[in-house]
């Protein structure tokens, strides 16, 4: 209850004043709220289990908005025990980086991905771990030049599971070349992001391929940073556009339905634009795909309601 009083206190406006006209941290925010929500109201039902579970998942919201923003403060309280908690390695993880003791958490990861038993026996946790480091080595740090040192461990004791080899080798070629290049990086952010997307869509052999996660991981950390700043209109509707674009890709990292809120806060901010077209289009297919089982799409009268208004909204801007 009180986790949840905290929370309502980090308003709106005070969110715009720390990250800008970026929708990322209220939308972390209202998850978080609503996940926490969820608990205490499955908790006094006296189903415990579930409430424990959801609580332990809602620190992934926290793991999204603070591996993006480094800055901010610290929890003013220590986690304790880890083994009366009973969590797994990711909920560990989530829970360091929620209260931003992001060196403990990489030493955690450091750690546990370097044990064969825990690839072998639980190769999605694995993986998910794996993840988890890169995001963090990306977006927080960001360290190009830790992974990589961490990936040729990892592939010299023959860790990484067999399926994931291929991906991991082209995270290191994407660290290693990001390494070279960092002293002459460009300062304008939309343009490298731009050059970042390009070079992510080439490493792609599918849509969702994780070939170019390190590319996405750049992206979204240059354009949140150019979303802190006074943009104009044309900016924003990009970055709005290209974040998107880069978290449909990293939806499975835990940036889950992130996509589609870019992409309609894209419509509404500039209806008349190309870039408005581009983003209502995917992100109706992104609702559409998401409704879509053995028995067709069943889409919710509540979509369809969204999907109309964003609809007429580019209409009449035209």
């Amino acid at each position: 209850n009180e986790f949840s009083d905290s929370i309502h206190k980090l308003s709106d406006e005070k969110i715009k004043q720390m990250i800008g006209d970026d929708p990322l941290a209220s939308f972390s925010s209202e998850q978080l709220s609503s996940d926490v929500e969820m608990a205490i109201g499955a908790f006094q039902q006296g189903r415990k289990t579930y409430a424990r579970g959801v609580l332990k998942s809602a620190m992934g919201h926290c793991f999204r908005c603070h591996t993006a923003f480094p800055s901010g403060s610290s929890a003013k309280w220590t986690v304790g025990n880890f083994r009366g908690l009973k969590l797994t390695v990711t909920e560990e993880v989530d829970l360091l980086v929620a209260t931003r003791q992001v060196d403990k958490a990489l030493k955690k990861m450091d750690k546990e991905l370097m044990d064969k038993d825990f690839a072998k026996k639980s190769p999605l946790l694995y993986d998910s771990l794996l993840r988890k480091y890169l995001a963090v080595v990306v977006r927080y740090e960001p360290n190009p030049a830790k992974g990589v040192a961490l990936f040729k461990e990892l592939k010299g004791q023959k860790v990484v599971p067999a399926y994931l080899r291929s991906t991991v080798n082209a995270w290191e070629s994407s660290l290693k070349k990001w390494g070279r290049e960092k002293s002459a990086q460009s300062k304008d952010q939309m343009k490298l992001a731009l050059s970042l997307m390009s070079n992510a869509r080439k490493k792609q052999s599918y849509h969702r391929d994780r070939s170019g996660d390190v590319e996405y991981l750049r992206v979204t950390r240059e354009l949140h940073g150019l979303l802190r700043g006074e943009r104009n209109l044309k900016q924003k509707t990009r970055a709005f556009l290209y974040l998107g674009e880069a978290y449909e890709v990293l939806d499975e990292l835990g940036y889950w339905g992130l996509h589609e809120v870019y992409y309609e806060k894209c419509v509404r901010l500039n209806p008349s634009s190309k870039e408005a077209k581009s983003c209502f289009e995917r992100l109706k297919s992104s609702v559409v795909l998401g409704y879509t089982g053995s028995s067709g799409t069943q889409l919710p009268d509540f979509e369809k309601t969204r999907l109309a208004e964003l609809s007429n909204l580019i209409r009449k801007a035209n």
